[in-house]
């Protein structure tokens, strides 16, 4: 039985009528009326989801790569549709930046957790993901076979062994 934030991320592929990889994010993102917004980032941080009346803006740090935008964009995407209260930090900018702290940022807090399951459930879909592997045998110990699968969906190696692992299909 698939998870709650399995559901809701299948639901909103559903909505936005996604049915194989890579997911569309700008889609998702028209769909939710969330505007994406890529920026200029000190390192260590990915991103940010800045809400003022209807304004709902993704920052994405455009100095990461590809794959990490892609999940930090479905992360935020994340804390939109799960409904995450965020604090504000104001910065010279008038963007509201979330800064998480050393816990959050480890993921061990509620929100960042969950979040990152939804980005992995989004970007990474379970059936999309069982499709694949049943049709074409990927043979997840040759390492230059994982990288294409990774390529294929937008996502890191890291990204997708961590969701194969959570699939039990490591």
């Amino acid at each position: 039985m698939p998870s709650r934030i399995e559901r809701i991320a299948e639901k909103t592929l559903a909505a936005c009528g996604i049915g194989k990889p890579p997911v569309d994010l700008r889609k998702i993102t028209r769909h939710l009326g969330l505007a994406v917004q890529k920026d200029s980032l000190p390192p260590e941080i990915s991103g940010f989801f800045y809400r003022k009346g209807t304004h709902n803006i993704i920052g994405v740090n455009k100095k990461h790569v590809p794959a990490r935008r892609r999940f930090t964009v479905a992360h935020e995407i994340g804390h939109y549709i799960l409904g995450h209260a965020h604090d504000e930090v104001h910065v010279d900018r008038n963007f509201g930046f979330i800064f998480r702290d050393e816990r959050s940022s480890r993921g061990v807090s509620k929100e960042e957790i969950e979040a990152n399951a939804f980005a992995a459930a989004l970007l990474m879909p379970a059936k999309f993901l069982m499709k694949d592997l049943s049709t074409n045998a990927f043979d997840l110990v040759d390492s230059a076979v994982v990288s294409r699968l990774a390529h294929r969906y937008g996502v890191s190696v890291q990204a997708l062994s961590i969701r194969l692992g959570a699939l039990g299909r490591s």
